[in-house]
């Protein structure tokens, strides 16, 4: 970002960006409103952003120069990062960056930011592995989203998305709890999604092993993480109600499906 023929000054604490209005206003109206009228920014050519962090506002004008900023996650694209380990703290950094980079694009009205990082928090929920990172990784991820962001955003649906998913992993930890506790918006909408277990379709991938079905509100598989979610007769059933588990345990230890179908049939839970 070159400083030549810049015409306005952003401080953030000891560093001073010189900037292009011509570039950044039409990508914020944050700062497109500040440039305009009679505001002191306007005349001055000078705007301080005060109690911010200098590297979130760095990130913010990369992304209004080339609409992108760097996270880290093109060393392991590239490559250079081979153990699972580093590949985890680059992860979990690239995760935290995505949370602050939306809350800040949400502040300075930069709306290409703020889909571009819930593209790439999307991208690291939908493929990390649960056994290079720890729950409590994940929960603290979780926590700062629905912290940093407004009640319909669809970075808490991504973290809900993986949540339910990992939810036999994570549901007994203590920092599961305390989120529950601290965050009552993120007990509401898992409340929500584990309320919406009706029948659904067979898993579409012919290798997985799953064959009952209960489908929830979430579009992916819970034995191989295909589109369908389907879970199968006895330990798939864990993640349905206290009412689906009774039924499992009342159908025997051979499974009988027809008894179990019947009970949760009388129960609300299941369709034929």
């Amino acid at each position: 970002m070159s400083a030549d023929y810049s015409d306005l000054t952003i401080t953030c604490g000891e560093k001073e960006f010189k900037v292009h209005r011509a570039v950044i206003c039409p990508r914020s109206k944050y700062f497109e409103v500040a440039c305009k009228g009679e505001f002191k920014e306007a005349k001055t050519g000078k705007i301080e952003l005060k109690d911010e962090d200098p590297k979130l506002i760095e990130h913010m004008l990369e992304y209004l120069y080339t609409l992108n900023y760097d996270d880290g996650l093109g060393i392991t694209e590239n490559g250079a990062v081979g153990d699972m380990a580093s590949a985890f703290h680059l992860d979990l950094h690239a995760s935290k960056l995505a949370v602050d980079m939306h809350a800040t694009a949400d502040k300075y009205s930069v709306e290409g930011l703020k889909e571009l990082a819930t593209e790439k928090l999307e991208k690291i929920m939908t493929t990390f592995n649960l056994g290079a990172w720890k729950p409590t990784d994940f929960l603290a991820i979780a926590d700062q989203v629905y912290e940093k962001t407004r009640s319909v955003d669809r970075m808490r649906e991504i973290v809900m998305k993986r949540a339910l998913s990992d939810l036999d992993k994570i549901a007994k930890r203590d920092s599961f709890h305390d989120l529950v506790a601290k965050e009552p918006e993120f007990a509401v909408d898992m409340l929500i999604a584990c309320s919406k277990l009706t029948t659904g379709k067979n898993c579409r991938n012919d290798s997985c092993s799953v064959t009952r079905k209960v489908r929830m509100a979430v579009d992916f598989c819970i034995g191989c993480g295909d589109d369908d979610y389907t879970l199968e007769m006895g330990e798939g059933w864990q993640y349905g109600s206290t009412n689906v588990r009774r039924a499992q345990d009342e159908a025997g230890p051979n499974g009988d499906v027809t008894q179990a179908e019947r009970e949760l049939t009388s129960l609300g839970h299941y369709q034929a």
